[in-house]
């Protein structure tokens, strides 16, 4: 098996593939074992997944897999729907992910998760309100979105290795988020308890909303650990 690095934003997600973990002190921003893989957790945007990206492929890693959470911004996609792109649309080009090994992934998934394989698209926002995901659907055709895979897409290219795509509906394109949620929330997805406190009480009617959200992701992270109990040994099989 050729060891792949995998990077993730958050801890949480992490998690779905080093099993038992303490629920607290996962290293972030530091290449981790992950059974014959690597890990990192690199936090959200961009510039964290570069960096985390090019750590991976100087701690020897011969295929770079973008692992986590997306946004849905197909309305047609569920919560929890594994999203493996062939396609990803970043700002500053358009990478495209190995398809022999996307392919493997998908047929060890076989028919236990919904799968799309739409474009996926990279920002450097989560888009709160529905009609910002359906102009960007408009624009692009993406089926979803999120912050790292462009970044991880690029210094594959640049490094010469395969590249994966990896990812989970952890919210739908019907619903608004609230606007307040960049706010409070740190890089690594953890929450400012604080600053969440004042923003409901000046908003109650907000956390139907936030438990909305925090059952989708739960249902993204479901999708993610069933992924790597099932496909674990395709993780490290580029063509």
């Amino acid at each position: 098996m050729t060891p792949a690095g995998i990077l993730t934003a958050l801890p949480a997600e992490a998690r779905t593939l080093l099993g038992r973990q303490p629920l607290r002190g996962l290293p972030i921003d530091t290449v981790l074992p992950c059974g014959p893989h690597r890990l990192i957790v690199c936090g959200m945007g961009p510039e964290r997944a570069g960096a985390g990206a090019e750590a991976l492929v100087r701690a020897g890693a011969r295929s770079l897999v973008s692992w986590g959470c997306a946004g849905a911004i197909d309305p047609v996609l569920r919560p929890g729907t594994l999203v493996l792109p062939a396609r990803v649309i970043g700002e500053s080009g358009t990478y495209t992910t190995d398809p022999g090994w996307r392919g493997r992934i998908a047929s060890a998934v076989g028919s236990r998760e919904p799968v799309d394989a739409g474009p996926l698209l990279c920002g450097r926002a989560v888009l709160l309100e529905r009609r910002a995901r359906q102009d960007a659907r408009d624009r692009t055709g993406a089926s979803a979105i999120d912050m790292e895979s462009a970044a991880v897409g690029a210094t594959a290219l640049e490094a010469g290795v395969p590249f994966l795509v990896v990812r989970a509906v952890a919210d739908p394109a019907t619903h608004d988020l609230p606007d307040f949620l960049p706010a409070v929330t740190d890089p690594y997805g953890r929450p400012r308890l604080g600053r969440l406190a004042r923003e409901l009480l000046s908003e109650p009617s907000a956390l139907a909303g936030l438990l909305t959200l925090q059952r989708a992701f739960a249902r993204a992270l479901a999708t993610l650990r069933a992924v790597a109990a099932t496909a674990q040994r395709e993780l490290g099989e580029p063509s």
